[in-house]
């Protein structure tokens, strides 16, 4: 009779259900619930560099200082949708809020460059409408 001493399973044995084998996951996918916050701030870099969650918190900053470079009423149909290298893309609710934005594009870009230190030269303005339920 022959005897056949049993191994607990260790992290590089196979595991099988259901006639599916799966091998574990590795040690460093395993480990304590992390918040949204962190999981964002370990995301990949974007092509720029910058972590993903800043550069959401750098667009929701100038969306929310607009209306302190132009008060007129225009300013609250646009807003920045995304920074491309030396481009800044500007979404708007209605074309006809573009007319005014197009005379002061240059000033935009001054303003933008200013006080939240980019270096665009270039504004791209398109127009789309918000989502209505």
């Amino acid at each position: 009779m022959t005897h056949v001493k049993a191994q607990t399973p260790g992290p590089s044995t196979l595991v099988a259900d259901y006639n599916n084998i799966h091998r574990p996951l590795p040690e460093s996918l395993v480990r304590d619930p992390l918040s949204v916050k962190q999981l964002m701030h370990r995301l990949p870099q974007n092509s720029s560099g910058t972590p993903w969650l800043a550069r959401l918190q750098c667009l929701t900053d100038i969306n929310r200082a607009l209306p302190l470079w132009c008060d007129e009423p225009w300013i609250q149909q646009i807003r920045v949708a995304n920074i491309r290298e030396q481009t800044v893309v500007i979404f708007s609710a209605s074309a006809s809020a573009l007319v005014p934005l197009r005379h002061r594009s240059g000033s935009l870009l001054e303003w933008l460059n200013d006080r939240f230190r980019l270096s665009c030269t270039r504004l791209e303005a398109k127009v789309r409408p918000p989502i209505t339920v």
